[in-house]
């Protein structure tokens, strides 16, 4: 994040994105409900900041198109698959879903912008993916089967989508 950063918006909207995952992260280590809500929002803010910070950026072409397809099949799965186990959180987690989906599309869309380094759009790319992955674990440790094993997987996948969402912000040139 010290480095130049060429693309002064996605660097705004990156940066402030990790400030409010930070804040996501603080409250997902409590284990107060309220404090999971909270989390939640926070990290909702985040990738809606990740989100502007793709549109700026992104130039959709038709090869995105299975891919963000790919993604909506993907992400409608987790959805179903989580729902029976959701009660009352069944609103803010499919709100949730609808936004994280959202940034991994968004990130498919930056992947037709040519006048950027490619370098730069596959770590983005990387990290989105990364980091929605690790919410697969955080959302089966808190609604199927509480378990070390989803830290063990989860924490390693999402500070390595985050690290490279930050990195990415250096080589988008």
């Amino acid at each position: 994040m010290l480095q130049p950063h060429p693309v002064p918006n996605y660097f705004a909207f990156v940066l402030i994105g990790l400030i409010f995952c930070l804040c996501g992260d603080v409250c997902l280590a409590l284990p107060q409900k309220r404090a999971f809500i909270v989390g939640l929002i926070s990290f909702l803010l985040g990738h809606l900041l990740y989100i502007a910070a793709f549109s700026f950026t992104a130039s959709f072409r038709i090869p995105a198109l299975p891919a963000v397809l790919a993604t909506l099949g993907v992400s409608t799965g987790v959805y179903l698959w989580l729902r029976p186990h959701l009660g009352r959180m069944h609103g803010p987690v499919a709100a949730y879903v609808v936004v994280i989906t959202a940034m991994v599309c968004m990130v498919w869309g930056l992947q037709g912008s040519q006048s950027l380094n490619i370098t730069g759009r596959r770590t983005a790319l990387f990290g989105a993916i990364i980091f929605y992955l690790s919410d697969l674990f955080v959302a089966r440790d808190r609604f199927l089967t509480a378990s070390f094993v989803n830290r063990l997987a989860g924490l390693p996948t999402y500070y390595t989508g985050q690290f490279l969402l930050a990195f990415s912000v250096g080589l988008l040139k």
